[in-house]
C-alpha cells in the first residue's frame, strides 16, 4: 500500500466514525479529545460511552479521564501478552487536581489522618491503608479500589459496579485511579513505557 493510500484508508476510518455525528460537540469530542485508536477494533462507540459515564460519575471533564494499562497499548508491557478483552481489566485514569484533592481529604476525613483504620476492614485493612498511603504520598495517585469506606467512595463503587456489570462480557473488571496531574500520571506510565522502548516483555 502506497502512503496516499495508506492516509485514505485512515482518512475513511476518520469519517465512518464521525459522520453518524450530528452533534458538533460529540464529533469534536470523539476526533479531538477520544483517542481513535480503538477504531481499528470496533470499540469507538463502545469506549466513548465508559468515558462518559465515569466523568459524569465522578463529576470531571471528558478529557480527564484517559485509558491505560494494556487496553491503551494493546499489550502488556511487563507480561508480554495481548490485550484481551474477555480477560483482561480495563484500567481508567482521571487527571484532575480538585478531584483528587476531594478524594484525599475524603481519606483523611474519615481515618482521622489514618490513624482510624476502620473504614478499612472491607477494603484490605491495614495493607490497604499502607499502599493508598504511598500511593498518595510518592505517586500523587488514589486507586478507588483501596479507599476508605464512606458515603462518597460508596456512592462510586456502586456506580462503577453497575457499569463493570454492564460490560461484563467485554472486561473482566474497569478500576479507576485518580491522579494529582498529568505529570504524576505520566510518571506512573514511565517504567511501562521504558518497557516498550527496550522491547522487552519483562
Amino acid at each position: 500500500m502506497t502512503h496516499e493510500q495508506t492516509v485514505n484508508v485512515l482518512r475513511g476510518n476518520l469519517r465512518a466514525v464521525l459522520a453518524p455525528q450530528r452533534d458538533r460537540l460529540q464529533r469534536a469530542k470523539r476526533a479531538v479529545l477520544h483517542g481513535l485508536g480503538a477504531a481499528e477494533s470496533g470499540r469507538v462507540e463502545e469506549l466513548f460511552e465508559i468515558r462518559e459515564r465515569i466523568a459524569s460519575e465522578f463529576d470531571t471533564q471528558f478529557h480527564n479521564v484517559l485509558f491505560c494499562g494494556s487496553a491503551h497499548y494493546g499489550f502488556s508491557p511487563t507480561k508480554g501478552t495481548l490485550f484481551d478483552p474477555m480477560r483482561s481489566d480495563l484500567d481508567v485514569a482521571i487527571i484532575d487536581l480538585e478531584l483528587y484533592r476531594k478524594a484525599a481529604e475524603e481519606a483523611f476525613r474519615v481515618t482521622r489522618g489514618f490513624n482510624d483504620l476502620t473504614p478499612f476492614t472491607h477494603r484490605g485493612g491495614q495493607e490497604a491503608s499502607e499502599m493508598l498511603s504511598r500511593q498518595m504520598s510518592k505517586r500523587a495517585m488514589i486507586l478507588m479500589s483501596i479507599m476508605p469506606e464512606s458515603p462518597w467512595v460508596r456512592q462510586r463503587d456502586v456506580a462503577m459496579s453497575k457499569l463493570s456489570n454492564q460490560y461484563s462480557n467485554k472486561y473482566r473488571s474497569i478500576s479507576v485511579a485518580i491522579y494529582m496531574s498529568d505529570y504524576f500520571f505520566c510518571w506512573k506510565q514511565d517504567s511501562a513505557i521504558e518497557t516498550i522502548m527496550r522491547g522487552s516483555d519483562a
